[in-house]
């Protein structure tokens, strides 16, 4: 009888689930090049790294040395566990000539003297090949791996190569008596690899979260749905330095990696996935590149998104924390249609003819401008959209890609969703610089850049001693 659950070592999951059946045959399937190998390489390693839990891989596919090294290569250090009695690795490719009843004893012998609280067998589907008949496959699966995980007390995982084309499991038996099935998927995503985990059984557990966006950078990264703290007490961490003289910071050290900065005099166009949450998109992209340029005694200019008030683009000079006087010098925000608001960086605009607005706009922020740097200007697409129509929203957004180019400055256009209007998607990303695209899958947020092409990375907002810090991890 299983006893609870035991953590994998894997944060997302454990976080999520609670972990695997503690003393279960987990099933652990997918088609080649899918991750097998590494995540249940890394549970083994947790187990011996965080709970002292001796482990054991049994392969069937792979010699030590091989292993070894590839482990090294993703941090994973086998041969220290092993100097320390916590590991043991089993290259069965020369014992599969001995037969099944040979591997078994050599399989639980080992399990018996290292008292090996974990066991992988890669794979079931090479060891299956050894067996003579199906009823002797049965009996290895109902009697041998039955001793292991139970009277032994070991959770062990069973790698199960899934073929190209099929969706069947192994051979049907392993995974009817199994605690556990875990599938491991590689699909496209936009072009771009996405990994995905998907519990398919677990005993005793009420699955409230079945589907995980995992990554085999560093290792393994499993990555629950991402849920927005309470950031009130916290603050943005200080922005990195401008990467040159001809490039701004983009306010994320790991978007600065990736993209080499914001150049100056551009215009990015940032699609934001109508699934991503206002909040994950301001506090992860917007404020701090806005808190780079007031670092850094830059002007700003913001024409809000149709869901955002004046009152809140005020409001988030809380998580970085200037004096009033400084927001009021360096700050303007557009007011569309907006009556009886007056403020000092509250600049109102009837919203109706956009060549009277645009020109007020012009020679109000020449009146701003005087003595100051470049400006950093946002734009809520859909608000213009909203005022002014399609067609007149655009070329408002030509003279302002044409104005950021004269003075130098960076302009920032939020497109929310574009896939409404089909001019826009023509349109935008050929008149602008970068084109980046924030979406949500599984509930994990997923930043990629279309123009310049970039790889697809997890967006991840971290706190941690007060601070809030954007990370980007590859998806490897």
């Amino acid at each position: 009888m299983l006893t609870g659950l035991t953590p994998t070592g894997l944060d997302g999951i454990d976080k999520v689930l609670g972990g695997f059946p503690k003393g279960g045959l987990i099933v652990l399937a997918g088609q080649p090049g899918t991750g097998k190998t590494i995540l249940s390489a890394k549970i083994l390693y947790e187990g011996g790294v965080r709970y002292s839990e001796p482990g054991i891989y049994a392969s069937f596919t792979e010699d030590k040395h091989r292993f070894y090294s590839n482990m090294r290569g993703l941090g994973l250090d086998f041969e220290e566990l092993e100097n320390r009695g916590l590991f043991a690795y089993l290259d069965l490719i020369p014992v599969g000539r001995l037969g099944v009843s040979s591997i078994a004893e050599f399989i639980i012998d080992t399990v018996d003297k290292l008292k090996a609280r974990r066991l992988v067998i890669d794979s079931f589907s090479a060891l299956a090949q050894n067996f003579r008949d199906e009823a002797e496959l049965r009996i290895f699966t109902h009697n041998v791996l039955y001793r292991i995980c139970r009277n032994m007390d070991c959770t062990t995982i069973l790698i199960e190569e899934i073929p190209i084309g099929a969706e069947r499991i192994g051979f049907g038996v392993e995974e009817f008596i199994a605690d556990a099935t875990v599938i491991l998927r590689k699909r496209l995503f936009d072009e771009r690899i996405l990994r995905e985990i998907e519990i398919v059984k677990l005993r005793n557990v009420e699955l409230k979260e079945y589907r995980f966006i995992f990554t085999l950078s560093s290792g393994v990264r499993v990555y629950p749905p991402f849920k927005l703290p309470t950031y009130d007490k916290h603050r943005l961490a200080y922005p990195p330095n401008d990467p040159s003289g001809n490039m701004y910071s983009t306010g994320v050290r790991d978007l600065d990696r990736i993209l080499g900065g914001y150049p100056r005099g551009s215009t990015i166009v940032m699609e934001v996935d109508p699934k991503v949450e206002d909040n994950v998109y301001r506090l992860g992209l917007l404020l701090p590149v806005v808190y780079s340029f007031i670092e850094k005694h830059r002007p700003i200019l913001i024409i809000p998104s149709l869901n955002t008030s004046f009152e809140e683009i005020l409001s988030y000079n809380r998580y970085i924390g200037y004096k009033d006087e400084v927001i009021e010098e360096l700050l303007r925000v557009v007011g569309l249609g907006l009556k009886g608001e007056e403020h000092r960086c509250l600049i109102n605009l009837e919203g109706k003819d956009i060549y009277e607005d645009y020109g007020i706009l012009v020679n109000r922020l020449d009146q701003f401008m005087k003595g100051r740097g470049p400006p950093l200007a946002i734009i809520g697409l859909d608000s213009l959209i909203a005022r002014y129509g399609l067609e007149d929203s655009i070329r408002m957004v030509s003279l302002s890609i044409h104005e950021t180019m004269k003075v130098g400055g960076l302009c920032i256009i939020i497109a929310k969703p574009v896939y409404r209007y089909r001019r826009v998607v023509e349109v935008l990303p050929a008149i602008s610089t970068m084109h980046l695209k924030l979406s949500r899958e599984h509930g994990v947020y997923l930043l990629y850049g279309v123009k310049p092409r970039t790889g697809l990375y997890v967006m991840d907002i971290d706190v941690s001693d007060n601070l809030i810090e954007t990370r980007l991890t590859p998806m490897r």
